[in-house]
């Protein structure tokens, strides 16, 4: 009797676990960010006076920082007017996420996965390090209007709009060999 009720609970909390709803675009980049920014921890004095390279998300990615070295004394500066006080410059190279088509043979895939790449390169006492992080997962193509942010432009890409192999195939087949039937069975019914 316990197991019946085990199996019951599992089977009823399976749907919830895979069906959850998924992490739009931009938390995932604060994802991967706070990933490189702990990852770089050890590389930091305990004072930091940071210069991010202006980008559109800059505000984002400085409150991720703050938020992300509780620890340490951290402070932001222009790049232009404060360049002497820096002991660290961050310059975010890459961020992005790319569509691509889950492969499908018959049917139009309703899917697609997402891959973002985020680089990061850490400028610091005459030393620099670089971080790439990637992460990929699947999405409905129907969802990713909600997952992608309207204010920022790393977090949207092209969504592949492709037809599956066997369909690019089968269809011009299957229109030739209607009308060829249609030509063969009018020359029959006329003699």
């Amino acid at each position: 009797m316990r197991n019946f009720f085990y199996l019951t609970f599992l089977i009823l909390a399976f749907p919830l676990a895979v069906f959850s709803q998924e992490n739009t675009n931009l938390d995932i980049f604060r994802r991967l960010f706070v990933e490189t920014t702990l990852e770089t921890e050890t590389f930091l004095p305990k004072s930091v006076n940071f210069s991010i390279k202006p980008f559109e998300g800059e505000g984002v990615f400085k409150q991720i920082i703050s938020e992300t070295l509780k620890g340490k004394v951290v402070s932001f500066a222009d790049t232009t007017k404060q360049e002497a006080l820096l002991n660290l410059k961050v310059e975010i190279t890459r961020c992005s996420v790319i569509y691509t088509t889950v492969s499908s043979l018959f049917q139009k895939s309703e899917s697609v996965k997402r891959n973002f790449v985020f680089e990061v390169i850490f400028f610091g006492d005459g030393q620099s390090k670089v971080v790439q992080k990637t992460f990929s997962d699947v999405v409905r193509v129907k969802s990713i209007s909600d997952l992608e942010n309207d204010v920022f432009n790393f977090t949207k890409s092209k969504v592949p709009q492709t037809t599956p192999f066997f369909r690019k195939i089968l269809d011009p087949i299957l229109v030739g060999g209607a009308t060829a039937s249609a030509i063969i069975l009018l020359f029959m019914i006329r003699k």
